[in-house]
């Protein structure tokens, strides 16, 4: 089960990602940061980096599923081994046909 982020990156287990929390009225957007956990029931699951640091369990978990509709708008910001950046990415059908 491949899950992509919204630039195409595979999202792996160890990654923070970032999501779209709310845009303000001067139109700054806020991201949520989560961490990315393989769960032993084989999903992936992202964890709100403040409860990660704490360990406190206060709600704002997510499944990252490959056809749900918040997983095309996190994107992958760092990850354990640093090489994110460099992930192959899945091309759109438009950029494919340039």
């Amino acid at each position: 089960m491949t899950i992509r982020d919204c630039k195409g990156r595979e999202i792996f287990h160890g990654d923070l990602i970032r999501s779209p929390h709310f845009k303000e009225r001067s139109g700054v957007m806020r991201w949520l940061y989560h961490v990315v956990y393989l769960r032993d029931n084989g999903f992936m699951e992202a964890v709100p980096f403040a409860q990660v640091l704490t360990g406190e369990n206060t709600g704002g978990r997510f499944w990252l599923r490959p056809a749900c509709p918040v997983t095309q708008t996190v994107e992958v910001i760092d990850s354990l081994d640093c090489s994110w950046y460099d992930r192959p990415r899945k091309r759109k059908a438009k950029e494919a046909k340039k």
